[in-house]
């Protein structure tokens, strides 16, 4: 029987030794899976921050492109502006010399004819057949003169 009794002291041994490396083991385990959650969670949090900087880094960036094209198109505007403002100037000082044209213009018909001609004359003989040169000589004035005043009067010298 002590043979029995030592191969029962035995078998409880190894039963007792593979109970003890299954308890450590199963605590190393334990410990390992503790370490991957506490991992998890803390890549999770990073994971958590990292979106929140992406939004904040999305939305600065954002504004910033909105800053920029208001800033842009402000430039444009203003660049418009100027070109609209100097065209008025342009288109201003067109009709101030047109007006002064006008002016000269109105002045030359109302004004006695310095040229010493008859430009009812110079018409009526127009009107009557006359070309330029006859009228020219009729009147005993240059044949320039004569083309000038018919021009004047919208009238085609012949």
């Amino acid at each position: 029987m002590s043979e029995e009794i030592l191969l029962i002291y035995i078998l409880a041994g190894c039963l007792l030794l593979m109970a003890i490396f299954l308890i450590v083991r199963e605590s190393a385990a334990a410990k390992l899976t503790r370490k991957i959650a506490i991992a998890l969670r803390s890549a999770q949090k990073a994971r958590v921050a990292i979106e929140h900087d992406l939004k904040i880094a999305q939305q600065n960036a954002l504004d910033q492109i909105k800053q920029q094209s208001a800033s842009i198109l402000s430039e444009h505007i203003r660049a418009m502006q100027e070109e609209l403002r100097d065209m008025q100037i342009e288109n201003d000082a067109r009709a101030l010399r047109l007006e002064r044209i006008e002016e000269r213009v109105d002045e030359f018909f109302a004004a006695p004819n310095h040229l010493g001609i008859d430009a009812s004359k110079v018409i009526a003989l127009y009107n009557s057949g006359f070309n330029a040169n006859e009228i020219a000589k009729e009147l005993k004035i240059n044949q320039s003169e004569v083309v000038l005043t018919l021009r004047l009067n919208n009238l085609e010298a012949r």
